[in-house]
């Protein structure tokens, strides 16, 4: 069974023998991976459970910043991605006209 410290082929990922889920096995005995809706330890910024890269929670699983070349909606006008001013989109992530 999940939890026992013995993989189960077939039926288990992994199977760390531990109630630890922010590890490399779950406490559903699934190896842990972006995208499952829990934060790994170390490895992990954020883990939202999706694949959206338009909120706090971007590929990855890297918390949204100006910068990352993705729009976090309601926070940012604009991200395309560098640091340079003058090209439209600025520092700050703001547009210029």
């Amino acid at each position: 069974m999940c939890g026992d410290g013995f993989v189960r082929a077939g039926f288990e990922e992994c199977d760390d023998g531990n109630m630890i889920n922010t590890d490399a096995c779950t406490n559903f005995c699934d190896s842990a991976v972006c995208g499952d809706g829990i934060v790994w330890a170390g490895h992990e910024q954020c883990d939202d459970g999706n694949f959206v890269n338009t909120d706090a929670c971007v590929q990855g699983c890297e918390l949204a910043t100006c910068g990352d070349g993705f729009v976090h909606m309601g926070v940012e006008e604009c991200d395309d991605g560098n640091s340079i001013g003058g090209d439209g989109c600025e520092n700050n992530c703001t547009e210029t006209l």
